[in-house]
């Protein structure tokens, strides 16, 4: 059972759409004019979870196929969408969307994606995941890893599972993308 409620699906992140979140800004400093990229997309769903004037925000990205993460495709620029959806919501000017008050973090990215195996329909999930008890437990009461990771239970690693990473890591990544997008071209 988790505790997160689904706040909205196909949510629009950009800077021209009535009601859509605004992208993530990331300013070329050194540039005349300091001109900005602006990050954006559609968020197939956003979920969150509010603790102790703490709210948490997990981006759910859904795939076809078997798809999964690694901060290596974030560095190297072939996979910066998960990020980028994350970074974009949490960031301080959509604050206002998730609460008027109090901090709004980063809590996940997760891509879910089916894949057929044997003749069965398996979800996979693949991204990054908040390592704090208060975000583990609102994710998954019974802390049995189903839905929070399948670390747990895929010892073998035979399919890719979300990461478990604490929030330095995660602003970590934060500034992997914006170094990447910084550094193309």
């Amino acid at each position: 059972h988790s505790k997160f409620k689904i706040h909205s699906f196909e949510k629009k992140i950009n800077s021209y759409s009535a009601g859509a979140l605004r992208p993530l800004e990331i300013t070329l400093e050194g540039i005349e004019n300091k001109p900005r990229i602006l990050l954006g997309g559609i968020a197939d769903r956003i979920d969150t979870y509010t603790d102790g004037g703490k709210t948490y925000v997990r981006v759910v990205d859904y795939k076809t196929g078997n798809v999964s993460f690694d901060e290596k495709y974030v560095a190297d620029g072939s996979d910066i969408q998960l990020p980028a959806y994350l970074f974009s919501v949490t960031s301080e000017q959509n604050k206002s969307f998730f609460s008027e008050k109090g901090e709004v973090l980063p809590g996940a990215s997760i891509y879910m994606s089916t894949v057929e195996n044997s003749g069965n329909i398996e979800i996979c999930r693949s991204g990054m995941i908040l390592n704090e008890d208060n975000f583990l437990f609102a994710s998954n009461d019974e802390m049995n890893y189903k839905f929070i990771s399948n670390s747990a239970a895929n010892t073998k690693k035979d399919k890719p599972c979300p990461e478990l990473l604490d929030a330095d890591k995660i602003e970590s990544i934060k500034q992997i993308l914006t170094d990447r997008v910084i550094n193309t071209g």
